[in-house]
């Protein structure tokens, strides 16, 4: 089949301009809303480096000390993936705040070529290039695609790259696909708990293709992951006390002293779906 230019040239377009959009004032200081999630997060890949990943235990450490201190202050509200990669991203190129945001640009922009790839797999070209578009103008892109924070890029690089496979999965029956699903799914759940809660909506894709045992196998692989990362988040503190908090102020648990905090709980999770992971929900409104 002849190659169609036009098409071609407006993937290449929508890609260079998200990457203009990516990186106007890449190398801002850490200010302004989400400073303090950019600035822990820098830190904690900075005391990678400092004090080695096996010396720190993959612990996400923010203590600012020039010593691995003998009992340091850790953050395990979150996995560990993206600090990481940032780590590495830094100990190649250095530390400037551009060098930081690259760890969250760089996945981004990955994740709106599989958005477009995810998008041609469930319809046709010229859908692939209209949800590319959309998730190149939309604020969740631009403004999160460059934020280095957990629930960000990563994560959504993931679901995305996880719907993906498992569509190419159930077209051809090649397992090498749902191998691939389960490999985004476990890198998903170690970037964040978002991984979780999209996996189930999955179950009826597989269900629906006669695939209920592969269904349940990414519903599971997702748990069992975020079970290890909770087990290995208790050898480290000697207790569930940091997880417990995470879970319960991102739950019901300061909600609970609120009136009417059903409405307000209710209402709060709607809009992190939605800003969170607009990019999806655009896509599988043309489904």
């Amino acid at each position: 089949m002849k190659p169609n230019y036009l098409k071609i040239l407006l993937i290449v377009f929508c890609l260079l301009f998200s990457v203009y959009l990516f990186t106007r004032y890449v190398n801002m200081p850490f200010v302004g809303p989400n400073a303090t999630d950019q600035n822990v997060f820098s830190l904690v890949a900075r005391n990678y480096n400092n004090w080695g990943l096996l010396n720190t235990k993959f612990s996400a450490i923010v203590t600012l000390s020039k010593n691995l201190p003998a009992k340091p202050l850790i953050y395990f509200h979150h996995p560990i993936f993206m600090t990481v990669f940032m780590s590495f991203i830094y100990k190649v190129l250095g530390y400037d705040f551009w060098i930081g945001r690259l760890s969250a640009i760089i996945p981004a922009f990955l994740g709106l070529v599989m958005i477009f790839l995810l998008g041609k797999e469930a319809k046709k070209t010229n859908f692939g290039i209209l949800v590319l578009t959309i998730a190149v103008l939309i604020p969740a892109t631009t403004a999160f695609g460059r934020m280095i924070h957990y629930i960000g890029a990563w994560t959504l690089l993931f679901v995305i790259s996880t719907g993906f496979f498992c569509f190419k999965y159930v077209k051809s029956n090649r397992k090498i696909f749902f191998y691939s699903a389960l490999v985004c799914v476990v890198l998903g759940t170690l970037s964040d708990w978002a991984m979780t809660y999209f996996t189930p909506f999955l179950f009826p894709l597989m269900m629906k293709n006669n695939k209920k045992k592969e269904g349940i196998l990414l519903v599971l692989t997702s748990t069992i992951t975020a079970i290890f990362f909770i087990f290995y988040a208790y050898l480290v503190l000697g207790s569930l006390g940091n997880v417990t908090d995470a879970i319960l102020n991102r739950s019901v648990g300061r909600l609970l002293s609120l009136p009417f905090w059903p409405l307000l709980w209710g209402a709060v999770l709607w809009i992190r779906f939605i800003v969170y992971l607009n990019p999806v929900f655009t896509l599988l409104s043309g489904i």
